[in-house]
């Protein structure tokens, strides 16, 4: 329901899957080139996060729900969607 959709709590799994605007977004030239000279090697985008409302989660750790090949060759970025 729309009601529910417009709800603080709603987040959007994968939706770089959904919207043309949010691949590109996920797959910025500057994100990418700072990720590939950090890690030494190819990126790859393996999930994307969208939140209406800030989702104002503590401190946490992914990698036990995102599971990569290198654990220690998981990053993650934020991106602001609104005018801050």
């Amino acid at each position: 329901p729309q009601d529910v959709l417009n709800g603080p709590y709603i987040k959007f799994l994968d939706f770089h899957n959904m919207s043309v605007a949010g691949k590109k977004i996920m797959l910025h030239q500057s994100i990418v080139a700072f990720l590939e000279a950090v890690f030494s090697d190819r990126v790859v985008a393996m999930q994307s996060l969208l939140f209406k409302y800030g989702s104002q989660q503590a401190t946490h750790q992914d990698f036990a729900y995102v599971v990569s090949e290198k654990p220690s060759h998981l990053a993650a970025a934020w991106i602001a969607m609104e005018d801050v």
